[in-house]
């Protein structure tokens, strides 16, 4: 019998009001849904997240600027993401940002993130949310796909040693 997959999620925002609802409504499903699947973890910095990289994250949710909330001196999404991918290669990434700057948007695709979300409150946490489900959904079919080839894969090896130890019989 296979069990559920299970897939942490990191988020790291320096506003304690908006990663607290970014997490809230991830976690607010209403009927049986892959978010139901997931663990998620809030950091304030990116130091603090960097820190949990033992928790294998399959999901990074990510803004740009972390250094308010005298989070002063804390490195900034883009330096973040890059030491993740360094680490975990796999990663999807989610940016959530109010950045207007078009080439630090730019930065963060080049750098690996795979969808860029306008920060405008609870909108915005509905996007982040849909964006998170589909990687989940994204993963769970492909793991379903190399289960199935493997299953093809082993069907097939037993039918050529059957063949093999027919053929050897017979002769």
């Amino acid at each position: 019998m296979h069990t559920k997959d299970t897939y942490n999620v990191f988020v790291v925002d320096d506003s304690d009001v908006y990663r607290t609802m970014l997490v809230q409504t991830m976690k607010n499903t209403h009927e049986e849904d892959v978010l139901d699947n997931c663990h998620f973890y809030a950091y304030s910095s990116g130091e603090e997240c960097l820190q949990n990289l033992q928790l294998k994250p399959d999901v990074l949710v990510l803004d740009y600027h972390l250094d308010g909330n005298g989070y002063r001196y804390n490195m900034d999404g883009l330096k973040l993401l890059k030491s993740m991918k360094s680490e975990l290669p796999k990663l999807e990434v989610i940016i959530v940002s109010c950045q207007q700057d078009v080439e630090v948007v730019r930065e963060f695709v080049e750098a690996g993130a795979s969808n860029y979300i306008k920060k405008k409150g609870p909108a915005s946490a509905r996007k982040v949310q849909n964006s998170v489900r589909k990687v989940i959904v994204d993963k769970e079919n492909s793991k379903r796909k190399k289960r199935r080839n493997m299953m093809y894969y082993a069907v097939v090896l037993l039918v050529v040693f059957a063949i093999g130890l027919i053929y050897t019989m017979a002769h």
